[in-house]
């Protein structure tokens, strides 16, 4: 085992553990130019992530606003897990479904061991 595929499985095993019980919504949107409409197709899938608020100097300093959240996601609970056409990383299309509260995904911030991510932090928003 690598030391990237050892840091993915100690991630999904820690988050998994002690995380809280979330739904990624993953979303797919295609634009239709003749009709001029975008479609969306989505697909849910369960997850043990967690949350953190963001601090008081980070709101200041940055785009995060007060209320948002970061949601850590182990890298290794998306492979293979509900993506659609093939996708693993969440993107700023998705939606996280936190407490029947759907939350937008504002930013999205892979953390690699080597060439592997081993985490995604996201930036959510209601």
């Amino acid at each position: 085992m690598t030391f990237s595929e050892e840091m993915r499985s100690v991630a999904d095993e820690l988050i998994g553990e002690l995380g809280k019980d979330v739904t990624l919504r993953w979303v797919e949107s295609e634009y239709d130019p003749v009709a001029g409409e975008t479609t969306e197709e989505t697909r849910d899938v369960s997850l043990s992530v967690t949350l953190e608020s963001y601090s008081v100097r980070q709101q200041e300093t940055s785009l995060v606003e007060a209320g948002d959240l970061q949601v850590t996601i182990p890298a290794q609970a998306l492979a293979g897990n509900g993506s659609t056409e093939g996708r693993t990383e969440p993107s700023t299309e998705d939606r996280v479904l936190i407490d029947g509260h759907q939350w937008s995904v504002q930013r999205v911030d892979p953390v690699y061991a080597g060439n592997d991510p081993v985490i995604y932090q996201l930036q959510i928003r209601r």
